[in-house]
């Protein structure tokens, strides 16, 4: 998945020996949680901008490892703080869509049905232009998806795409690594970060229910 992630110009030995370092890393501080998990969270991670805030991630993972000595809340801690360094935007979502992953997952459920079966994504992007949203759903074919999970420019061009979901994303982060602070109100404030999650309207009103405020 992340081989196919990448563009045929890229040093692909050497940023899977980033990710594999990183993944070694992670083991250390966290031995008693799946390597498939902490795998995944990198994963994502590289997905989203081929792990340009890897080591801050790590960084912040390695304290996260240190100040919580509850294996339960060390575990619901390092959840919360992966999801903070992804956005599932369009280019995301479209690599999601043809990942090798996907296509595993998918021979795993469908099998059944024979070989002969179709899987057609519906997928709902959203644009702005403007002060307007543009919104629409159309099945995406695989030489769509395939470009668009490179186009990362976009999120430069585009400076308002997903700027909200960015600023929930950072004042998470910052909330979970102040929490470490005060070890007596972690349990609930992992709580309540955890809450932050789920598609974009249902993301909105988490986040605003969590911190009282709007985005």
């Amino acid at each position: 998945s992340l081989h196919e992630s990448f563009l045929p110009w890229h040093n692909k030995r050497a940023l899977l020996s980033v990710y594999q370092n990183a993944l070694e890393r992670l083991c250390q501080y966290f031995p008693k949680v799946k390597k498939q998990y902490l795998g995944q969270y990198l994963h994502d991670l590289f997905v989203y901008n081929r792990g340009a805030t890897c080591e801050d991630f790590i960084l912040k993972a390695g304290e996260l490892s240190i100040k919580i000595d509850d294996e339960k809340l060390q575990k619901k801690a390092l959840r919360i703080l992966a999801r903070t360094y992804f956005v599932k935007d369009e280019i995301f979502i479209s690599h999601q869509m043809i990942s090798p992953i996907k296509k595993e997952s998918d021979e795993r459920k469908y099998k059944k049905l024979g070989k002969n079966y179709q899987i057609h994504p519906i997928n709902k992007p959203v644009f702005p232009i403007g002060p307007w949203q543009l919104s629409f759903e159309f099945s995406p074919k695989p030489w769509m998806l395939k470009i668009m999970r490179h186009l990362r420019l976009l999120r430069f061009v585009l400076i308002s795409w997903h700027k909200k979901e960015i600023a929930i994303q950072q004042a998470v982060r910052q909330r979970l690594m102040e929490s470490l602070k005060n070890p007596s109100q972690l349990e609930d404030d992992l709580r309540q970060l955890s809450l932050v999650k789920g598609y974009r309207e249902v993301y909105y009103k988490s986040a605003k229910e969590v911190f009282k405020h709007d985005f």
